[in-house]
């Protein structure tokens, strides 16, 4: 089972700097076994929230995050990234190609998959 499972990330993750634990690759199976089912996936929106005070005085921040998971030819996940701080709003979007990093994702996502 374990040669099948690297085989199938190989296909579409670059693993070379990298060694898997088995829980890693489960995970990545996991996704990689079902793209009619993950492919487009998108996360629910994760918030956090924030405030303390600092020289300036008191502060507020909010943070929200939500991702996609993208199966083609390799696997990637698009994030969308938001954060508030008084009034001041930083909005980026990355899409994720590096293992470790998918990995990461996954992992926090994981209770959704």
């Amino acid at each position: 089972m374990p040669n099948y499972q690297l085989a199938l990330i190989r296909q579409y993750c670059d693993t070379t700097k990298y060694r898997l634990s088995p829980e890693e690759k489960d995970l990545l199976c996991k996704v990689l076994e079902n793209p009619a089912k993950y492919d487009g996936f998108i996360s629910r929106v994760y918030t956090e929230n924030d405030e303390g005070k600092d020289y300036r005085g008191s502060w507020a921040a909010s943070t929200t995050q939500k991702f996609r998971i993208d199966i083609d030819s390799k696997l990637s996940i698009h994030e969308w990234y938001r954060r508030i701080v008084d009034g001041d709003e930083d909005r980026y979007e990355w899409d994720h190609t590096d293992t470790r990093q998918i990995l990461n994702i996954l992992k926090r996502i994981e209770n959704e998959l």
